[in-house]
């Protein structure tokens, strides 16, 4: 543990950094839903949006929204960045304790995690995972401190939607250990029971499963939401040293392994490649499985003193290799979020210019502002924000969306007409990006249509513009007039 103190103390400082300078488009309305449970309690639909609110709104990280707010105010990003900094490198620390041979791994890791860094609720399942893999892959921590893993999850189910990855390792481990003991362990399969019910002890019940159930299963997330896209959609330099070492190492050491670890390896590797938002819970499996397989290398060579010469010397290379990619991708994280700060990312002068001029009917802007619009605009609400991809249900009203972030899509990405659309909701103000890129590939730019269908463009800065609707047309005639 010594002489990686030092290698943590790195980490955390670029955790703290990265969180200080990164930018979540979902940090400002985890901010307003705190702030709304504090002061009228937990809402029961959504709050924010003109589109869907009838919605059943689960907030599966309310308790973790009205803890934020409450410290916000006090110590802005820095404490908030210390906090998440701190559970990401303690996520670290569990799973790299007991490995000798952790370093490469534990550097590769970090430096991939960097990329999903910042002040994120998300980091306090990372944490938590690692518990859990730290007491259901033990069997002497299993036995000590099985009984505390409802109390777990009763904080965690109120904390973040991740617990039902640590449902899922529970259930996992006590499979395997009933396969291999050939009995039915029913001391054992009464945690898994009781830990279940643990995550029902929420403000929502039943309806938070539904909500992490219904973000688990819809596949078009993979391919419209960013952190959502397979991994392997990203040439990440990183990651497929990492995937590349560990499968071979992972496939070569297989007989040696705790059987305990191969499903939950396994599984926790599809999460990842899957969607990379799930890239962390694997890299937490990932340490001590690639610490354990140098430990069998080492042990292979160790009797023999030219395969231990030669094992030294590539271990040496393989580290340096490891410092450099390592620092090379923490180096681009960082220059591309200072690149991309709050200010160049979000329309604050466009927001200050509504709020002098006020303007009538509702307001359709990028899908990244809306969160951002609901903490710093909440005079108006919002059209979609990133709660709600996987929003679908059966309206009450015809004037309410069955699936906003749909509409949305259509609109942008499929080059659907709006007008219908923005007659239902009475759209009357666009706020869109003024920065090359961030619109749709479509022989047809949004804002072009826009233009052309009498739309005028009433503000613009670097980063924001804003339409205003003017009709083509003279307006319709009233009863009674003469044509």
């Amino acid at each position: 543990m010594k002489d990686k103190i030092w290698i943590f103390i790195l980490i955390w400082i670029a955790f703290f950094s990265k969180g200080l300078i990164s930018s979540d488009p979902d940090f400002f309305w985890h901010i307003k839903v705190g702030e709304i449970i504090a002061t009228s309690g937990i809402p029961n639909t959504d709050p924010f949006s003109f589109t869907m609110p009838s919605y059943p709104f689960v907030d599966h990280e309310w308790l973790t929204d009205l803890v934020t707010f409450k410290i916000y105010p006090f110590t802005s990003t820095i404490g908030l960045s210390f906090i998440y900094a701190s559970f990401a490198v303690l996520s670290l620390m569990l799973v790299t304790l007991k490995g000798k041979w952790a370093i490469i791994p534990l550097i590769l890791s970090a430096s991939l995690l960097i990329s999903f860094a910042g002040i994120r609720p998300q980091i306090i399942s990372w944490l938590l995972v690692a518990v859990i893999l730290k007491i259901t892959l033990d069997d002497k921590l299993w036995q000590r401190w099985r009984l505390v893993l409802p109390s777990i999850f009763i904080i965690w189910a109120n904390l973040h939607g991740g617990f039902a990855v640590g449902v899922g390792i529970i259930l996992l481990v006590i499979i395997t250990k009933i396969w291999q003991a050939k009995r039915f362990l029913l001391s054992d399969f009464l945690i898994f029971i009781f830990s279940i019910l643990a995550t029902l002890v929420t403000p929502y019940g039943v309806n938070l499963w539904k909500e992490v159930w219904n973000s688990f299963s819809d596949t078009s997330l993979r391919w419209s939401v960013a952190e959502w896209h397979p991994i392997l959609a990203y040439f990440d330099l990183t990651f497929l040293i990492l995937f590349a070492l560990s499968i071979f190492l992972a496939l070569k050491y297989r007989a040696y392994f705790d059987l305990k670890l191969a499903p939950v390896y396994t599984i926790l590797t599809l999460m990842g490649l899957s969607s990379a938002r799930n890239v962390p819970f694997w890299v937490l499996i990932n340490i001590p499985l690639l610490s354990f397989c140098f430990e069998e290398l080492f042990k292979a060579v160790k009797n023999h003193q030219v395969k231990l010469r030669r094992f030294n010397i590539a271990y040496k290379i393989l580290l340096v290799l490891t410092v450099l990619i390592s620092a090379y991708h923490i180096t681009t994280s960082f220059k591309t979020d200072l690149e991309w700060s709050a200010e160049k990312l979000y329309p604050t002068k466009a927001i200050s210019f509504l709020k002098q001029n006020p303007p009538q009917g509702e307001i359709f802007a990028l899908y990244d502002w809306g969160g951002y619009l609901i903490l710093n605009y909440p005079e108006k609400k919002v059209f979609i924000d990133g709660r709600m991809p996987s929003w679908r249900w059966n309206p009450p009203s015809n004037r309410e969306s069955s699936n906003a972030y749909k509409e949305y899509r259509d609109i942008i990405f499929h080059g659907k007409d709006f007008t219908e659309i923005f007659d239902k909701y009475n759209i009357q103000t666009v706020l869109w990006s003024a920065i090359p890129g961030r619109e749709s590939k479509q022989p047809k730019s949004f804002t072009k249509r826009l233009q052309e269908t009498g739309w005028k463009k009433i503000y613009g800065d670097e980063v924001a513009v804003i339409y205003k609707r003017y009709s083509l047309l003279p307006p319709p005639p009233k009863i009674g007039d003469s044509i």
